[in-house]
């Protein structure tokens, strides 16, 4: 068998079968931005939603592979071509999709979430120190002269633990 033509015809059916070839042939532009514009472009398709009914304004122009977010990105690149600011550029895509949900306005409660993690660490940790410190007390602490009192007047058992203590060390 000759593997040359198998593999590439394998190839051309997967990208057929997946529909890649259709992606590849679609209209794209013949010159990348350069890098600023490219740069721009990007953190604009970040600040922007797609409008399209089907994703209910929950992704962004960036996280949306779906071909209804091409006219929109068409516009932002079309904008950013005409040397439009980005407050500019904001309004008029506000204008075109008839409502302020085309602002992807970022939720600031996850820049707070390492935060609450160290206070809640820091937090347990004084407790468990604090636990510690009360069970390592006695309910009635004894000052330098009851210890010193208990230990002159102790009891027999004492007497009898000392003397055999005492014969272990000779």
């Amino acid at each position: 068998m000759n593997t040359r033509f198998i593999l590439p015809a394998f190839f051309a059916l997967i990208a057929a079968g997946f529909g890649i070839r259709d992606g590849l042939t679609q209209d794209a532009p013949a010159v990348a931005p350069p890098g600023e514009d490219a740069r721009r472009l990007n953190r604009l398709y970040a600040e922007f939603k797609c409008k399209c009914p089907k994703e209910n304004w929950t992704r962004t122009l960036a996280g949306c592979f779906e071909p209804c977010v091409d006219p929109q990105k068409d516009l932002v690149r079309r904008l950013v071509a005409e040397g439009l600011s980005d407050e500019k550029i904001r309004r008029r895509m506000i204008l075109d999709a008839g409502t302020e949900q085309v602002l992807a306005r970022p939720s600031s409660l996850p820049n707070y979430i390492p935060y609450a993690i160290f206070a809640t660490l820091g937090l347990c940790v004084l407790f468990v120190l604090r636990h510690m410190l009360r069970q390592g007390r006695t309910e009635g602490c004894l000052d330098d002269n009851s210890e010193l009192e208990r230990r002159t007047t102790g009891t027999p058992m004492d007497a009898r633990i000392e003397a055999e203590l005492d014969k272990l060390k000779d």
